[in-house]
């Protein structure tokens, strides 16, 4: 997701967008096969640390799972309109990213009322007015297309390739999603660390450049004719 000016309360509101977008979507999950799903905990004795921290644990659980087929569904709707990354971004993002992870990337852009990533990229722009982003393995569903016309575009393009990263390193959709429900703060902030570098580079090469090829206007005093 793209991280300028977005509010304080994003991390809190994510969570909770991220949970109505998954019971959004929950009609299309029960249509799959059980596949292993846990069923829904049984809520403990009060006053029991016991028990309830094994039904913190499986309600964890239960999330990661849901999480895991959502983002399975999204990925398998969107794969075939999307994309290979445009070569100004390949390019310009190449000394940041492994050439094989920019090779495999693709995206779309979406703001679907069925698929997770279109829920939450309808929801962002809702309530805060944000664009957003998912990303799923090596795929990106972008809720309009970035393009590379500012910094926040580069670090909107990094940020996502730096979850592709993280799916690689986590071990594909269902490691990611498990990390990402454990401590999805963690992964947000690392992604961003890429985003800034991209944002950097941005500016030390792409707006540097378009300074020194504006013409050159000579400050008010030498241009001004002195009077007697």
């Amino acid at each position: 997701m793209r991280f300028d000016s977005v509010p304080s309360r994003w991390f809190t509101w994510r969570r909770v967008l991220l949970l109505a977008a998954l019971l959004s979507c929950s009609p299309a999950l029960t249509e799959a096969p059980a596949q292993g799903l846990a069923p829904l905990p049984v809520e403990p004795a009060p006053g029991s640390p016991t028990l309830r921290s094994q039904w913190l644990q499986e309600l964890r659980t239960l999330a990661v799972q849901q999480l895991t087929v959502a983002l399975q569904r999204a990925y398998r709707q969107h794969i075939a309109a999307a994309q290979p990354l445009p070569a100004e971004v390949r390019d310009f993002l190449a000394p940041l990213f492994p050439a094989e992870v920019l090779e495999r990337a693709r995206y779309t852009v979406s703001k679907d009322e069925i698929t997770l990533p279109g829920v939450l990229n309808q929801g962002s722009k809702a309530l805060f007015g944000q664009d957003h982003a998912v990303s799923i393995d090596h795929l990106i569903i972008f809720s309009r297309d970035p393009g590379l016309a500012r910094a926040s575009d580069a670090q909107w393009w990094a940020h996502e390739l730096g979850h592709h990263l993280q799916y690689q390193r986590l071990g594909g959709i269902a490691g990611f999603a498990e990390a990402y429900v454990a401590n999805f703060a963690a992964l947000e902030a690392e992604a961003e660390a890429w985003g800034q570098q991209a944002v950097q580079k941005y500016i030390d090469e792409v707006v540097w450049e378009r300074e020194w090829q504006r013409p050159a206007t000579p400050p008010a005093a030498l241009t001004q004719v002195p009077r007697d």
